[in-house]
């Protein structure tokens, strides 16, 4: 009588522990190059991480991190088109948080005393900060009431030149009154020249205050 072979079946639980320890593998080769590639994870990294976080004020686009120097040139260049001020909306939105950024980083670099018109300024500057319609009616306001944020910008630039440039007095007394000629009532359009003027004079005051 014929012996009959029978073949034992190789076990399968080696393969599945082999499989699952090569999937093993690759869930922790991905996570870690992942973890490695981030520019967030590395020291040598800081200053693209710094570039990455600043934001324009108006549309939301990334700008390189500007020291003072930076910030005061990017508000002359945005007041330069003088016919547009008061008229174009966004150009005048543009100027006013230029203005206000420059205004505000001045008074960290001096320690000026914090007060409300600071906290304002420092708030219409913030590029996190988000309008409305209601608080932005395009005819007529920049980041709420223009006369409101023209009093704290003089506030603010009367109390830094108060503590450290006595020479400037003037100036900010003729910055004061064209602010206060500004009419809530009026749309910005419509009073154009004061506006403009209010520009000219501030920028004046700031150029003075940075050379």
């Amino acid at each position: 009588m014929a012996e009959i072979k029978i073949e034992k079946k190789s076990p399968i639980w080696p393969w599945i522990l082999l499989i699952i320890l090569i999937l093993a593998v690759i869930v922790y080769y991905v996570s870690t190059n992942n973890d490695g590639d981030s520019i967030f994870d590395n020291q040598e990294n800081t200053e693209v991480r710094d570039t990455l976080s600043n934001t324009n004020p108006v549309d939301g686009t990334t700008l390189p991190y500007m020291d003072s120097t930076d910030v005061v040139q990017e508000f002359e260049s945005s007041v330069t088109d003088s016919a547009r001020i008061g008229v174009d909306f966004t150009y005048t939105k543009t100027a006013i948080v230029n203005l206000a950024r420059v205004i505000t980083m001045k008074a960290d670099e001096l320690d000026v005393q914090p007060t409300m018109a600071l906290e304002n300024l420092k708030f219409y500057s913030d590029p996190n900060h988000t309008t409305t319609d209601t608080e932005l009616p395009a005819d007529k306001d920049v980041y709420g009431n223009f006369k409101t944020v023209s009093k704290d910008i003089v506030t603010v630039l009367e109390s830094i030149q108060a503590e450290n440039y006595p020479s400037l007095k003037d100036d900010i007394l003729e910055l004061k009154q064209t602010s206060s000629k500004i009419d809530t009532n009026i749309a910005t359009k419509e009073q154009q020249v004061t506006v403009q003027s209010f520009f000219t004079q501030a920028k004046k005051v700031v150029n003075d205050m940075n050379t």
